[in-house]
C-alpha cells in the first residue's frame, strides 16, 4: 500500500531537473559574457598603447622634415634621427653579456648548471652538486652581488636531494 503513494509527482521531477539545467545555462552564459566583455576591453587597451600609432606619427614627422629640405640635407637629417634612437635604444638595453660572465666566476668548479633562463629584467638558473660547501660558497657569492647591487632580488625556488646524494636548486635572479 505505501508503494502506490507518490509523494513527489512525475511533473516536479521533470521540473527540477529542467531548473538545474536552466540555471547552469544562465551561469554558463554569464561567465561568457564577462569573459567576452574583458577579452574587448583589453584588445583595446593594447590597440591604444600600442607602438603602431607612436611610428606611424614619427614617420609621417620624418617625412614632413624630409620634404622640407634638399636631398643631401634630408639624408643627414634622417640618419642623424635613426643615430639618436639607436642610441636611445643602447642605453636601455640590458647588457646580459657581463651579468653572464660575472655568474660565470661566482659557480664554484663542483657545481652543475643546469638550465639557464633569461627573460625580462630576470634571469632562472637550476644547479646540481653533490658538495654542500660549494653550494654554500655559491649562496655567499649571490649574496654578496645583491649587496653590491648587481641583483635586486635573489629567490630560492627549492632545494632537494636525492638517494644518490646530489642536491638540486633553482634560483630566480632579479635584476630591476
Amino acid at each position: 500500500m505505501i508503494d502506490d503513494i507518490n509523494l513527489l509527482g512525475s511533473k516536479r521531477k521533470n521540473t527540477f531537473a529542467q531548473n538545474k539545467i536552466a540555471f547552469f545555462l544562465t551561469l554558463s552564459s554569464y561567465i561568457l559574457l564577462i569573459l567576452v566583455f574583458s577579452f574587448s576591453i583589453a584588445l583595446f587597451i593594447l590597440n591604444k598603447f600600442s607602438s603602431y600609432e607612436k611610428l606611424e606619427k614619427e614617420k609621417s614627422f620624418v617625412v614632413s622634415e624630409l620634404s622640407r629640405y634638399d636631398p643631401k640635407a634630408g639624408k643627414f637629417v634622417f640618419v642623424s634621427s635613426r643615430l639618436l634612437d639607436i642610441s636611445n635604444l643602447i642605453s636601455r638595453r640590458a647588457y646580459y653579456d657581463k651579468i653572464i660572465e660575472l655568474l660565470a666566476k661566482m659557480i664554484p668548479q663542483d657545481v652543475d648548471l643546469e638550465s639557464l633562463t633569461i627573460s625580462n629584467k630576470s634571469i632562472s638558473m637550476s644547479f646540481s652538486s653533490k658538495n654542500l660547501e660549494s653550494i654554500n660558497s655559491l649562496f655567499d657569492n649571490l649574496v654578496e652581488s645583491a649587496q653590491k647591487k648587481v641583483f635586486i632580488k635573489i629567490n630560492l625556488s627549492g632545494l632537494s636531494s636525492n638517494e644518490s646524494g646530489n642536491y638540486s636548486f633553482s634560483l630566480l635572479l632579479n635584476l630591476e
